[in-house]
């Protein structure tokens, strides 16, 4: 999960709005608050794909916004699901197996191939399976053990979108996009507020 705070954001930029009725500064606050979440989860969508090269509707489905509300000045921007189908990731079949690229890094899967199962599903699968099982939270999920028998076959996966979204380098973007916009997102709300008045 990740989480951000803007109270202190909020006392820095209503400091100049003295007159500003408490009601006002409030659903204002509240409304600015909710369009910075939005923004955020679009901004780590977006980083989540240049770092990993995944689609970006994909990850969309995997985070979501507990929203602001008067008395609760505070939005959760939270990642979840389970790790992602290695044909997610760009994959291609060759001679030696199937290539994925994975931050911005291409890797060769041997003895894996690209197959459709019947009910239309299309993935990467190998001659194995799983060591252990999927965590709910995406963020391990054991390790895939290839098998020489014919039996079982099984498909690969990678990383999940919450693994993505606790890298460093895509958490320290995402902050610094809402710690800028927020001052200029409520300033924009109380005037908004004021001339609907």
């Amino acid at each position: 999960m990740f989480r951000f705070d803007v109270r202190t954001d909020i006392g820095k930029a209503a400091a100049q709005m003295t007159k500003l009725a408490s009601g006002v500064r409030d659903k204002a606050t509240t409304r600015a608050i909710n369009k910075v979440a939005a923004q955020g989860k679009t901004a780590a969508a977006r980083e989540i794909k240049d770092q990993y090269q995944i689609s970006s509707r994909v990850i969309s489905k995997s985070i979501s916004i507990r929203r602001a509300a008067r008395g609760s000045l505070q939005a959760v921007v939270t990642a979840e699901g389970k790790p992602l189908p290695m044909i997610a990731f760009n994959a291609r079949q060759s001679k030696a197996g199937v290539t994925v690229r994975i931050k911005g890094k291409t890797i060769t899967v041997p003895h894996a191939f690209i197959r459709t199962m019947r009910s239309g599903h299309r993935g990467v699968f190998a001659r194995g399976g799983y060591k252990g099982s999927f965590q709910q939270t995406g963020q391990a999920f054991g390790r895939f053990k290839f098998g020489r028998g014919r039996l079982p076959i099984g498909e690969l996966f990678t990383v999940s979108v919450p693994k993505g979204f606790s890298n460093k380098t895509v958490q320290d973007k995402v902050m610094a996009r809402v710690q800028e916009q927020f001052p200029k997102v409520l300033a924009q709300e109380i005037n908004y507020l004021l001339l609907k008045k």
